[in-house]
């Protein structure tokens, strides 16, 4: 059976029903805060394979609402989009993940690995949204379209242009 990698989650199981030792530490999967990374501005990429390249890419605000689509209602229009617009990320805070998305997030070192479909993560007992808790997420929200997301680290910041004397 496959093991679902859910590291920095507390309450998050292995498939065979054992807690990891890593889900044993860190933030519950439920709580609501503020976040890690509260004044971080938030990059987001979407790749659309039928093109081979990312085809939309915009720097958000720190705590955003971040949805993808093709008509009015996307903070982030997509080239290639078909279907309705959805909200991927509420309030800089909350990611939004439905049936058939896959889940890959790590904070910047690497660490605090989740790892999993939506049906998996689902089935091994997180909430869903849930609070995002690291600084890289790479989510395929369906076949052949994959967002990637930053919260940028502060030294990537551009300090405002100096008004003029």
């Amino acid at each position: 059976m496959r093991e679902v990698r859910t590291h920095g989650l507390k309450g998050s199981l292995r498939s065979n029903g054992r807690r990891t030792a890593a889900a044993k530490q860190d933030l519950p999967m439920n709580e609501v805060s503020t976040g890690p990374y509260p004044n971080r501005r938030i990059r987001v990429g979407v790749y659309v394979a039928a093109y081979e390249a990312i085809v939309a890419e915009y720097v958000f605000a720190p705590g955003a609402d971040v949805t993808l689509g093709a008509d009015d209602t996307a903070a982030l229009r997509v080239r290639g989009w078909s279907g309705a617009s959805i909200r991927l990320i509420e309030r800089g805070l909350l990611l939004h993940f439905s049936p058939g998305m896959r889940l890959i997030m790590c904070d910047e070192a690497g660490g605090r690995r989740v790892t999993g479909t939506f049906e998996e993560l689902r089935d091994q007992g997180m909430l869903f949204p849930m609070t995002i808790t690291v600084s890289r997420l790479n989510v395929r929200v369906r076949d052949g379209i994959s967002v990637f997301i930053e919260f940028e680290p502060p030294e990537r910041l551009v300090p405002p242009a100096s008004p003029d004397p």
